[in-house]
């Protein structure tokens, strides 16, 4: 969840582009911010949300992007992970390969939509 948090937040211009760089996880590209308050309060939200996760209390997590016009402020995007079932199950080496292995084609589909951004 982290790296798509990142490259989310990058790609949609949440913050500037200079403060990401690129990093791979679950094997796939990634955009990861150099900004330390940043990466720290990123970090905690996503650790505090798969321990909730594991305990059964939270079942996704939002990535809501805002815009301020006038005296209003507008949802512009939000983004669901459901990862909740996933964080509580016991899964054995190979599934959890495929899980990762899933994690990582979903980050490469995101990556894809930065690059028709691009062009």
């Amino acid at each position: 969840l982290e790296g798509a948090v990142h490259t989310i937040l990058c790609i949609r211009g949440v913050y500037p582009r200079v403060i990401f760089r690129a990093a791979r996880k679950f094997n796939a590209p990634v955009r990861m911010s150099i900004h330390k308050d940043l990466n720290t309060y990123i970090a905690e939200i996503v650790e505090g949300a798969y321990k909730s996760m594991k305990m059964g209390i939270v079942h996704k997590l939002e990535l809501v992007i805002r815009e301020a016009k006038k005296e209003s402020i507008y949802t512009v995007e939000k983004y669901v992970f459901e990862v909740g079932a996933i964080a509580k199950l016991h899964l054995n080496p190979r599934e959890k390969d495929k899980v990762y292995e899933e994690l990582g084609n979903f980050l490469i589909r995101l990556m894809s939509v930065d690059l028709i951004r691009e062009r």
